[in-house]
C-alpha cells in the first residue's frame, strides 16, 4: 500500500472476523485478529497486509 499523506497521523485497526498480518519494511510483523487491535502512529512505506486465502475478513479502521 502506498500512503499519500505528508501529515502525521494516527490509525487504529481491528478485525471483527478473520486474521491477517502486517509486515513492515524493518522486519516487524503484527497479527490482526478479533482479540487484538493495532494502533499505528507512523506509517512505513512498503508495509504489506498479508491475508490468508479463502477466509472472510471483516475489518474496522479509523485514522
Amino acid at each position: 500500500m502506498q500512503g499519500s499523506s505528508t501529515e502525521p497521523w494516527f490509525e487504529s485497526a481491528l478485525h471483527l472476523q478473520g486474521q491477517s498480518e502486517l509486515a513492515c519494511p524493518n522486519g516487524e510483523r503484527h497479527t490482526l485478529h478479533p482479540d487484538a487491535a493495532l494502533l499505528m502512529r507512523v506509517y512505513q512505506q512498503g508495509s504489506q497486509f498479508q491475508l490468508h486465502k479463502g477466509q472472510l475478513v471483516r475489518h474496522v479502521g479509523a485514522s
